[in-house]
Order: C-alpha cells, then sequence, then structure tokens
C-alpha cells in the first residue's frame, strides 16, 4: 500500500454522507431541509439531538478511521486524515457539496494531536454555551487549532501544516455562516434538546 493508496481510502472513507444517509432513513432529503447542510448540525436542527450525536459520531469515525488505518499500514496519517476531510467537505457521491468538516477533523486531531484537540474542544465549549451558535463556537475551535498546536504540538512542518489546512477549510466551509452572522440571519441551534 502507497501513499497514493491511502490518501484515496481517506478520500473513500471521507466521503460517506451519513447525515444525508440518515435522513434518507428517515425519509427525508436533509439537502432540503433547514440549511441545506448535510452534517450533524443541521441533522440535529432536522431531526432531533439524537441524530445530531449519531452522526456527529460517525463523521468523526470517517476522520479517525483514515488515520488509524494510515498508521496500522505504516503510512502518513496526515495525509489520510486530509484526505477524510477533503473528502467529507467535497463529496463526490453528492455532487461535491458535503458537510462542514467539523466532526470528521475532530476524529483526525484526536488520532493525531489529542492535546491540542482537547483544549480546542474546551474552546468550542465555552463559546457555544456564550452565545449558543454552533457556527460562531466551530470558527472559534478552527481559529484556536493553531495557537494550541504551537504551545502543545510539533514543531515538525507537516504536522504545522495539516492543522493550518484544517484550520482553512473549516472557516471556507463557513463563509456563508459568517455572511449571516454579519446580516444578523443566523439561526441559534440548541443541540441538546429538541427544539
Amino acid at each position: 500500500m502507497s501513499t497514493a493508496g491511502i490518501v484515496l481510502i481517506g478520500l473513500l472513507l471521507g466521503s460517506i454522507p451519513f447525515g444525508y444517509l440518515v435522513g434518507r432513513i428517515k425519509k427525508i432529503d436533509i439537502r432540503k431541509q433547514g440549511s441545506g447542510n448535510v452534517g450533524a448540525t443541521n441533522v440535529g436542527r432536522v431531526l432531533g439531538p439524537e441524530y445530531f450525536a449519531l452522526v456527529f459520531a460517525l463523521d468523526a469515525l470517517k476522520g479517525g478511521g483514515a488515520v488509524l488505518a494510515a498508521h496500522a499500514l505504516d503510512l502518513s496519517g496526515y495525509y489520510a486524515g486530509l484526505a477524510a476531510i477533503v473528502g467529507h467537505v467535497f463529496c463526490p457521491f453528492l455532487g461535491f457539496r458535503g458537510g462542514k468538516g467539523v466532526a470528521t477533523s475532530i476524529g483526525v486531531l484526536l488520532c493525531l494531536f489529542p492535546k491540542v484537540f482537547v483544549t480546542a474542544l474546551l474552546v468550542w465549549i465555552v463559546i457555544y454555551l456564550a452565545v449558543r451558535y454552533v457556527s460562531v463556537a466551530s470558527l472559534s475551535f478552527a481559529l484556536a487549532l493553531p495557537i494550541f498546536h504551537a504551545l502543545f504540538g510539533s514543531d515538525l512542518l507537516p504536522n504545522r501544516l495539516i492543522v493550518l489546512a484544517i484550520t482553512v477549510l473549516i472557516i471556507f466551509t463557513h463563509l456563508p455562516n459568517i455572511r449571516r452572522l454579519a446580516a444578523g440571519t443566523e439561526p441559534r441551534t440548541v443541540i441538546w434538546r429538541r427544539k
């Protein structure tokens, strides 16, 4: 198995559209409900918190699974993890429109940089509890990653690049949210109980 092979595996794992599939099981097209995104937040907004938790966990497993598969084959978890995030964000099975990449990134980070992940997650929790916007919490999480990686992570260039790439991807996928926040039309999301 080559690096190209593990990248392909990462892409394929990341491309599994769990949010869309869960919606189909519930006989809805999640792309036509709520914000239209296939990620866990929109699934939770439409179907309830138990489905948020399910899709979030499955999307995180895609990222973590890609990294662990690479490590099992003595190949780069960085390439595999980044490929999984890219596959999730640009899902080829849904016209290259996927989720925002937060849950899949969490799976990758938990396997590659657990201390960085935990500290950035604390930022997510604090910001979410303060403002009740998942998008604001996710953007804060993304911006915190390179800061905490500089404090707790490795100085190796590949490590810094993967963290920077994750940050950029999360911000890129949240551009519509940023525009809605600026316009005052971004919906708050309650993720632990049905609205």
